[in-house]
């Protein structure tokens, strides 16, 4: 089983195959659309707010704590938060994002996690993706873009559950 948050989904399927993973999770995850051929840069610049929340569009948590805090962990308690921040840094996506997908998401059996309050993503289209990209139902979750920091025990739960669960061709 390999796991993805975020960006880290769209490498997800390269991982999969590179390790023989039998499961793939992801966590308020970037699906890439294979069957249409886009890169997730395409995707985003075609329509930003079917993908990114409105607040979200175009501003970089990475620079401000004040955004960090409010986009990635607002429902982290204050000692949670005070240890994410640190732990926020710059990093470029850009060849990741404009990688047109190589490999189908849906080619090895998944489960995805969907935060319910996530600021970053925008939930319809993170259940969009799992349902047509991935052929599986979301799993909701209560919480942030980044509620494995806040909430770590229910995504742990999650992913075990995940792990238990037998996998089915899709």
């Amino acid at each position: 089983m390999v796991a993805a948050h975020s960006a880290a989904g769209l490498l997800l399927p390269a991982l999969s195959e590179r390790l023989d993973a039998a499961h793939q999770v992801w966590l308020a995850a970037a699906v890439a659309d294979h069957a249409g051929g886009r890169s997730f840069a395409d995707e985003v610049a075609a329509d930003p707010l079917a993908v990114l929340t409105p607040e979200w569009a175009g501003l970089d948590p990475t620079t401000d704590p004040v955004l960090a805090t409010y986009f990635l962990f607002h429902d982290a308690d204050l000692a949670t938060l005070r240890a994410a921040l640190s732990t926020v840094t710059a990093c470029d996506l850009s060849t990741v994002y404009r990688e047109v997908p190589v490999i189908d998401p849906a080619a090895r059996p998944s489960t995805y996690l969907l935060p319910t309050g996530d600021r970053a993503l925008r939930t319809q289209w993170m259940t969009h993706v799992a349902r047509e990209r991935l052929h599986v139902e979301p799993t909701p979750l209560e919480g942030g873009h980044n509620l494995y920091t806040a909430r770590p025990e229910p995504v742990a739960d999650a992913i075990a559950h995940a792990a238990d669960t037998k996998p089915t061709n899709p």
